[in-house]
């Protein structure tokens, strides 16, 4: 009897659910203009990376998608060798038809059961058609500056077409879209280039949806993080810093959108060919990655980070050097800090690499040029082939880096590959690091 009993609750649950269920799934319907192939992809977006988000099949030149997990997002409508075909809007309408008469052109393209999607392809339209426009007369400019002032104006035209299509006290993945593309506009009262600048960076992330998660679903905010990071600050590390603090802030209620930028920031500067940006990740791992439960970040990553900024902290511009106490080929210790000079370079090699040969006679030659340079050179090879290494240059003072009496060299200066070369003041400050010897001398006077 409580079996039949629970078969039948089992059943009255499964009745009652299945209504959602059949709303919750989605049925997005494309018709195509022609036959291209019988296999299709739906793509979806994680910043600018894409996977499949959903395969569909055509029959008579109609393919239809059923995943149920569609978030609102961008996706690309792609052939069975993922060439991109179509690029459109899902938002909360998950059952819909694009009807296709022209797959080159907007104006061909209709859509029935989403005023959202449809709206997105009049958004596209409007901005194709204002970029044709800002591409001619930019070609121009130099011809007639006051293309300059029409370029604005267009501009402003699309940014107030953008604003018309925001839906008031509705959560759309529309309005996401839109608020993200949007730009600050530059008040009369700025006259200089720098002013302009300043302002657009302070007003950059004013209109982005930093509460909508699916902001992630599609690449503008990886475009825009390039753009601000890439254009907008200079080569400074604490600028940097105090606008990595502002974006976080800004996104410190929605923690996946936080953590994308996280990671995003992690990137791009765990490994930067400027010298002075080793603060930032410090200050990243510091700030955030060491203190915050922040995603994908396990205990072993966790200790792999702060070991790596510990390693990187005591190596930034301005810092001074770590010491080194290393016996020579004369026999005797030599410690780094005990060097009296304006400047001392720091080299390591290792006597078996063609370049750095080629960086010691550039520094032989710069020394040769100046009495003002010590050079302290570090071999790190296994044997003494690099005792002869520097038989013929006496004004070096030339050490053994595995008769050292630091543990580990290769960390303590963060060696990944040789030649290495630092520079440092009198004071055993770094100045440069990671540099060639034909660089030398545009860091010293």
């Amino acid at each position: 009897m409580l079996k039949i009993f629970m078969n039948r609750l089992w059943l009255i649950i499964i009745l009652s659910l299945s209504p959602l269920l059949v709303s919750a799934q989605s049925e997005i319907r494309i018709i195509l203009d022609k036959e291209y192939d019988s296999i299709f992809y739906l793509m979806g977006y994680k910043g600018k990376k894409i996977t499949v988000a959903d395969t569909g099949f055509c029959h008579k030149n109609k393919v239809v998608f059923r995943n149920k997990d569609i978030n609102p997002g961008i996706y690309v409508l792609t052939d069975s060798k993922k060439q991109y075909l179509l690029e459109f809007l899902i938002g909360n309408d998950k059952k819909f038809t694009i009807d296709i008469k022209d797959i080159e052109s907007y104006n061909s393209i209709t859509v029935k059961g989403s005023e959202e999607t449809s709206s997105y392809f009049d958004l596209m339209k409007e901005t194709q058609h204002v970029n044709l426009y800002l591409k001619a007369l930019e070609s121009e400019v130099q011809y007639n500056p006051g293309n300059v002032l029409r370029m604005d104006s267009l501009r402003k035209t699309l940014n107030m077409y953008q604003k018309s299509l925001l839906r008031e006290n509705e959560d759309s993945f529309l309005n996401t879209f839109i608020l993200s593309m949007m730009q600050p506009e530059l008040p009369d009262s700025l006259h200089s280039a720098e002013d302009s600048l300043l302002y657009l960076r302070c007003h950059y992330w004013d209109f982005f949806p930093f509460h909508d998660e699916n902001v992630l679903n599609y690449p503008l905010i990886e475009n825009k993080l390039d753009y601000f990071f890439d254009v907008m600050l200079p080569v400074n590390p604490d600028i940097i810093i105090i606008e990595t603090d502002k974006l976080i802030k800004r996104a410190e209620n929605n923690t996946k959108v936080r953590d994308f930028i996280l990671w995003y920031l992690y990137s791009k500067y765990q490994t930067t060919k400027y010298m002075n940006l080793d603060a930032v990740y410090v200050h990243l791992v510091e700030n955030y990655f060491a203190v915050s439960d922040i995603e994908n970040v396990t205990d072993n990553i966790k200790k792999m980070m702060i070991d790596r900024a510990e390693v990187l902290k005591g190596l930034l511009l301005g810092v001074k050097a770590p010491q080194m106490s290393c016996t020579g080929i004369d026999g005797e210790t030599h410690e780094l800090y005990d060097i009296k000079s304006p400047y001392t370079i720091v080299y390591f090699y290792n006597p078996d690499c063609p370049l750095c040969k080629k960086e010691k006679r550039i520094l032989n030659e710069t020394v040769t040029r100046r009495n003002d340079i010590i050079i302290y050179a570090v071999n790190l090879s296994q044997d003494d082939a690099g005792n002869e290494y520097c038989f013929d240059n006496v004004s070096w003072i030339c050490v053994d880096g595995c008769l050292s009496q630091e543990k580990d060299l290769i960390s303590l200066y963060d060696i990944k590959t040789t030649p290495l070369i630092y520079v440092l003041d009198s004071e055993k400050r770094i100045i440069a690091k990671k540099i060639k010897a034909e660089q030398i001398e545009l860091f010293i006077k």
